[in-house]
């Protein structure tokens, strides 16, 4: 039970992505030592869907450093062309979408992922941001939680990607939203990450208003 997955299929790709956690944890902790807070929310055994802010590749490995059990990963279809990259990508059981459009066969995948009790990770701006403002949060990744009855726990990642620390990553409380009642589920997605950001840069400015 549990052995089979839902994206090119195995035991392997588990066995595979905890190798290469361990190594990856190592480097992250010893390297960046990233500070994690909310780790609380993370308890769920029925799968779920992790939705923030992307600013820099090391978002992946600093969540997969974060997070104890497996996310599976919808990544960009550009990042699947290199055939190295293929290999690796597929075998921590990530996937592809195209972001022109709507890709049916990526969302036959999330959904397939969320009903195997997995994590899906999603970055909904659709690319890489390192602006302050958060861009508009792509259609689909609320309908997919409601279609699947899944909740989205929303993370925000703020900080200087330096060695020695500096960068934190926040998890938010589980949100379903079969029982969220607003006009826009996307922007109320959006507002929870945006707030989650904000409350780490205010904790960093009261911990240097002390220090200084």
């Amino acid at each position: 039970i549990g052995l089979q997955l839902s994206y090119g299929g195995t035991l392997g790709i588990v066995l595979f992505y905890r190798k290469l956690l361990k190594m990856i944890k190592v480097i992250m902790n010893v390297v960046y030592q990233p500070n994690v807070e909310g780790r609380e929310n993370l308890i769920c055994d029925t799968g779920f869907i992790l939705a923030g802010n992307h600013k820099s590749l090391l978002d992946i490995p600093l969540l997969a450093t974060a997070v104890e059990q497996n996310i599976r990963f919808m990544g960009k279809k550009e990042l699947f062309e290199n055939s190295l990259c293929n290999y690796i990508f597929t075998k921590l059981g990530a996937f592809p979408v195209n972001r022109d459009g709507i890709d049916l066969k990526s969302l036959k995948t999330a959904i397939r992922i969320l009903k195997n009790d997995e994590i899906l990770g999603i970055f909904p701006e659709g690319t890489r941001n390192k602006e302050v403002e958060l861009l508009p949060f792509k259609e689909g990744i609320t309908l997919i939680a409601m279609k699947t009855n899944k909740p989205i726990i929303p993370f925000g990642i703020s900080g200087k990607y330096r060695i020695g620390g500096g960068i934190t990553i926040k998890f938010g409380e589980a949100i379903d939203f079969n029982k969220v009642e607003v006009d826009n589920k996307n922007d109320y997605l959006r507002d929870k990450v945006n707030k989650l950001i904000i409350k780490i840069k205010l904790q960093k400015n009261v911990v240097l208003f002390f220090i200084y």
